[in-house]
């Protein structure tokens, strides 16, 4: 009976023996992976934060745009306003021009004028 206790003491030994290898093993595996998942983490951060200020660029970009347009905006305004001036006058001095050219000062005198 001694020796069949022995026996079952030695398998007992080995089998914790073969689990203490294998939680070994598993140990150094999860420490790996933990090792590389963190690496990928860290990689990832890096990607995040760069498209962070990629981000950031672009909105200033866009936002000196916008400040562009609207001043051109304005400008064009300005321009159309301007025009719209020019094109008054000028078809004034035309107007003027023509009324000239026809003289009704000639048809009438003024005794005439009063008359009417």
């Amino acid at each position: 009976m001694v020796a069949k206790q022995q026996v079952n003491i030695e398998e007992i030994n080995n089998y914790v023996q073969k689990l203490a290898n294998k939680i070994s093993e598993m140990d150094s595996e999860s420490k790996e992976i933990v090792k590389n998942v963190n690496s990928k983490d860290a990689e990832l951060q890096k990607i995040v934060n760069s498209l962070k200020v990629e981000i950031e660029n672009l909105k200033k970009s866009t936002r000196t745009a916008k400040e562009i347009v609207e001043q051109q905006k304005k400008t064009i305004k300005l321009m159309i306003t301007a025009f719209k001036g020019l094109v008054k006058q000028d078809s004034f001095i035309k107007l003027k021009d023509k009324i000239d050219e026809w003289g009704p000062e000639t048809f009438i005198t003024k005794t005439e004028l009063k008359k009417i």
